[in-house]
């Protein structure tokens, strides 16, 4: 039997990234302010996995589409960068 190998570092760095950036500018409760829009773009721009990530994201939570669930999710991911941040 052969297992299939599991993302890289980069991978899972780069959808990390994308689920906070579908954290920011995704969500339609709480509009992004210009300066992420700015930001977003540009992040995109830096690679094209960072849009194939982007749209994984998107795609996988079409199916949750609810303010709860919206509410919750971008309180997550708020948790998880601020841990990261405090490790850095």
């Amino acid at each position: 039997m052969t297992r299939k190998p599991g993302p890289t570092w980069e991978q899972s760095a780069r959808l990390e990234a994308a689920a906070a950036w579908f954290s920011r500018v995704g969500l339609p409760d709480d509009p992004p302010s210009p300066e992420d829009l700015e930001a977003f773009e540009l992040w995109k721009a830096d690679s094209p996995e960072n849009v194939r990530m982007f749209n994984i994201v998107k795609d996988e939570m079409r199916p949750y589409d609810n303010p709860l669930f919206r509410f919750l999710f971008k309180e997550r991911v708020a948790a998880l960068e601020a841990e990261s941040d405090a490790k850095d």
